[in-house]
């Protein structure tokens, strides 16, 4: 990490969780979003006097054209033959044309099969201490422990959603691009004061101020999630649904 440009704080890895709160306060009052990141962090994909002030694509209009995406794989996905070669724009309206769920209501009528059975359940008991959770990439590896030592960055922009586009994080498989990360990134911290914490080289982990306080604000939000390409795992999508109206950290991997 010599060339970062970016100030930095090296701290061990069984402390990473104290020291970023305690950096989080400072940076409310100087103006910087602390980032814990670690020998994996992606690299730097672009300047930051280029990036910082950049404009993004509206939260809304991102969903809307990853839902667009997801309605052509679909399609695309029962024509072999097409392999990954460039859809014509009239296949694409095709295939939009075809689904019925998201002509009668746009993106968030988009039901993937995840989301086909889902039920409410009562959200799980609130945490009382979430300053206390470790961050997972960052202090619990799995099979390889803690790093024994990780860095906190102070980015120079106080909107922490900015980390993908200062850190040139995304673009690969299902990771949205860094601008469409970004927004997705924006729009949790507007409707839900989530701030981006930590990055490695494949995972995000966010700092949640308020959960969703409904089954309704959960559902929507958990499509998002789905949408934005991350990686749920197993998890039955109502247990996950459930669990958002309490969790204070979010933690996104992208294989």
């Amino acid at each position: 990490m010599a060339e970062w440009p970016y100030p930095l704080r090296l701290v061990p890895g069984t402390e990473a969780t104290a020291a970023w709160y305690e950096e989080a306060a400072i940076g409310a009052r100087e103006g910087f979003s602390p980032i814990l990141i670690t020998p994996e962090t992606a690299e730097i994909g672009a300047d930051e006097s280029d990036v910082a002030g950049a404009d993004i694509p509206s939260p809304d209009s991102i969903v809307d054209t990853y839902v667009r995406k997801l309605i052509f794989q679909d399609w695309a996905n029962q024509k072999p033959a097409l392999l990954f070669g460039e859809p014509d724009p009239e296949d694409v309206a095709a295939a939009l044309a075809a689904s019925e769920e998201y002509q009668r209501g746009g993106a968030y009528a988009y039901d993937e099969p995840a989301f086909a059975d889902i039920r409410e359940l009562p959200p799980d008991p609130p945490e009382a201490q979430p300053q206390a959770k470790p961050f997972g990439a960052i202090t619990s590896l799995p099979l390889k422990g803690p790093f024994p030592q990780v860095a906190i960055t102070r980015l120079p922009p106080p909107d922490s959603w900015r980390a993908p586009l200062l850190l040139g994080f995304g673009g690969w498989n299902a990771c949205p691009e860094p601008a469409m990360l970004a927004a997705f990134a924006r729009r949790w911290k507007l409707l839900h004061g989530a701030d981006i914490a930590a990055v490695t080289q494949d995972t995000l982990e966010f700092v949640v101020e308020r959960p969703p306080a409904t089954f309704e604000e959960a559902t929507r939000l958990a499509k998002e999630h789905y949408i934005a390409g991350i990686e749920l795992g197993d998890m039955d999508m109502s247990d996950y649904i459930a669990a958002l109206r309490s969790m204070r950290r979010w933690y996104f991997w992208w294989d």
